[in-house]
């Protein structure tokens, strides 16, 4: 019971500090609900193993796993809360160059429509492919490997991005005073809708609700912000609350259809019951990578680190996929049965912390978690702040960079490392910060600076 104890005192602890600062349960929501949920299954596998894994064919639990990783998700969520509170952001931005602002905002329009256009087609996609995953009980991956188009598979590959500029669309004009714009949020609905028919479950609908919620939150800030100033501004979304609600009663029932359709109809012909595959997903899978590392690495000391840097940095197997959880897998399950599964499309879940200590054992693992938490929070914190500067480019630039580190803290994926096209958008986003602060300070020195 000591395992539940440990996981219920650090949601708690991760729920009350973000309740401290409202706008981090909305801009954090990817992190916090993973932390918890995560937790949730280390202390079921805890308390209630041995419980029997299939991905892995064995049987695992119980222990203390909770412990170590309520440890390392709370110095991360620390770290996060701590580089992004509300007093970080108590001086107002200064808001872009007039000259900036102006291009910026044809940019918004071209790629508000732009994304229109897109999501319109995505219909026409579905209707040229002659099958409707949602009821053809066709599997989301196999309808996009064999009947999607190319819309529907750029969707997939880069649908949190579309996500995240979709919310930067709508939120932007608040932090220009004026109403925030509705084109995007009726543009996202129509993904989800696309979603629905394309098979999906809860991953798809909640991932890219996180991405454009981000900028929302945002605004949330920039609101509590200014209604401590001498510039308060009328409470955001007012005139919205009604289409919002609807839209988050008609997004649960989206999600709960589809989790229904998956485990009821698609999955049930394999002759388990539907509520048991659930119940192993959720309280199971979500955390069994861990259980391994927590075995392997924390209580037998036993760490491979040499073959864990190789296989996910220098040489690994399928560099187009996570290597760090195909390196997890290999060394939770043997190397024949992982690359099978590999060779299937198939990732077991998790990945962080748990590489953390793979590639440097059961106490610099606290130390590595750390460090990697920090660079993320710097660099969402920039995010933030060109956001609330009313910046389109810059804050999209930097998300390109501030996502696969934000994936990271799920998956554990590090092989963005490896690559140039990562430099390259780090790149683009520091000359994007460059060209705005050179911009602003020639308009504030000829005294052309907006407000």
């Amino acid at each position: 019971m000591l395992s539940l104890l440990i996981s219920g005192l650090t949601c708690a602890a991760i729920l009350v500090l973000a309740g401290s600062e409202p706008h981090l349960l909305i801009i954090l929501a990817y992190l916090i609900f993973t932390f918890v949920i995560r937790l949730a299954s280390a202390a079921y596998i805890d308390v209630f193993g041995p419980v029997h894994s299939e991905q892995l064919d064995a049987d695992i639990g119980a222990g203390l796993s909770a412990l170590p990783l309520a440890i390392a998700y709370l110095i991360s969520f620390l770290i996060f809360w701590w580089a992004l509170r509300r007093r970080r952001f108590a001086v107002r931005p200064v808001m872009p160059s007039v000259r900036v602002a102006a291009f910026e905002q044809r940019v918004a329009l071209f790629c508000t429509y732009a994304l229109g256009a897109f999501a319109l087609y995505l219909y026409v996609d579905l209707a040229l492919s002659g099958n409707v995953p949602l009821f053809s009980k066709t599997e989301r991956y196999d309808y996009a490997s064999t009947y999607s188009g190319i819309c529907g598979r750029f969707l997939l590959h880069y649908g949190s991005l579309i996500a995240f500029l979709l919310g930067l669309l709508y939120a932007r004009p608040y932090f220009w005073r004026a109403p925030p714009e509705r084109l995007p949020g009726y543009i996202l609905a129509l993904i989800f809708t696309y979603l629905l028919l394309t098979g999906h479950r809860f991953s798809g609908f909640f991932l890219y609700s996180c991405w454009f919620l981000i900028p929302v939150g945002l605004v949330k800030l920039r609101y509590s912000l200014d209604a401590a100033s001498d510039r308060p501004q009328a409470a955001p979304f007012r005139g919205n609350r009604t289409r919002i609600m609807a839209f988050a009663v008609l997004l649960s029932a989206a999600i709960a259809l589809a989790i229904g359709n998956s485990y009821f109809r698609v999955r049930s012909i394999d002759g388990h019951p539907p509520i048991e595959k659930f119940r192993d997903r959720v309280l199971v899978q979500t955390s069994e990578m861990w259980w391994v590392t927590y075995q392997k690495v924390l209580v037998a000391d036993e760490p491979d680190m040499a073959r864990a840097f190789k296989e996910i940095f220098i040489d690994p197997p399928l560099l187009d996929k996570n290597t760090s959880i195909q390196y997890l897998m290999r060394r939770a399950v043997g190397d024949d049965r992982a690359n099978f599964a590999i060779r299937q499309g198939t990732l077991y879940g998790g990945g962080f912390p748990e590489v953390m200590f793979e590639i440097s054992g059961r106490y610099w693992g606290f130390v590595l978690t750390a460090v990697m938490s920090m660079l993320a929070a710097l660099v969402f914190y920039v995010v933030a702040h060109e956001t609330m500067r009313g910046h389109v480019i810059s804050p999209f630039l930097g998300f390109c960079v501030l996502y696969p580190l934000l994936v990271f803290h799920v998956s554990g994926q590090l092989q963005y490392m490896c690559r140039l096209q990562y430099y390259a958008k780090l790149a683009l986003f520091i000359a994007a910060l460059l060209v705005n602060h050179c911009f602003a300070k020639r308009d504030l020195i000829e005294g052309k600076g907006t407000t």
